[in-house]
């Protein structure tokens, strides 16, 4: 019975004893755990801090190129832009060339425009566009009349005008006008004299009129 007694008090001892060792070993791997967490947030920390810096690296290498493409690319065009002097006493007007022949035969004695050139403007070269795709004759003229100031039925289009039936707001006088012969290329236009076919207009270079000017060309009226 002694014997007995004492093997159940050492296996209460021992349950006690297993039960102290189980909760230290659950402490120990609890902290153990927050260790390891702790380092590997501060490792995942380190890891995007160094994506980051490598990812500025690479933007700002691939951007110093373009600045320096696009900086050299405005200096380019502003040196163009700068030694071309314009005659703003001459305009080049793109014009259809049928209106352009009755110009010529005097059936259309203003040319209409939704714009107003400059009133420094008195002389108009006339681009003729496809098929001709050339500056073909030179129009003298004055300030533009405006819907109600033309008062000439004579004219091709100018009753229409009047009344504000067109979309132009201005218009043109012919005054005179001057044939080129030859007539100036759209492609001697940019080698000569460094201008491209009007969209619409431009005011012609100081070279272009100082090479051609009137007194070398045929009169017509």
């Amino acid at each position: 019975m002694c014997l007995l007694k004492r093997g159940i008090r050492w296996c209460g001892r021992s349950s006690a004893i297993w039960k102290e060792f189980g909760t230290v070993v659950l402490l120990s791997l609890f902290i153990v755990a927050i260790g390891f967490q702790q380092s590997a947030v501060c490792a995942l920390k380190c890891l995007l801090n160094e994506q980051k810096g490598s990812l500025l690296g690479k933007r700002r290498l691939t951007s110093q190129p373009t600045l320096v493409a696009s900086s050299s690319t405005s200096s380019k065009k502003s040196k163009k832009k700068s030694t071309l002097d314009r005659a703003y006493s001459d305009a080049i007007l793109t014009i259809k060339p049928e209106f352009a022949k009755l110009i010529a035969k005097r059936e259309k004695n203003h040319e209409y425009r939704k714009y107003e050139l400059r009133e420094t403007v008195q002389r108009i070269w006339l681009y003729e566009t496809a098929p001709t795709s050339a500056i073909t004759h030179v129009m003298t003229t004055t300030r533009p009349k405006q819907p109600g100031e033309v008062n000439d039925p004579s004219g091709f289009g100018n009753d229409d005008f009047d009344k504000g039936l067109k979309d132009s707001k201005f218009g043109y006088p012919v005054l005179g006008l001057y044939k080129l012969d030859p007539p100036i290329r759209s492609g001697d236009m940019k080698t000569r004299f460094d201008i491209s076919p009007p969209q619409g207009y431009l005011y012609a270079p100081k070279k272009l009129v100082e090479a051609i000017p009137l007194d070398s060309m045929e009169k017509l009226y």
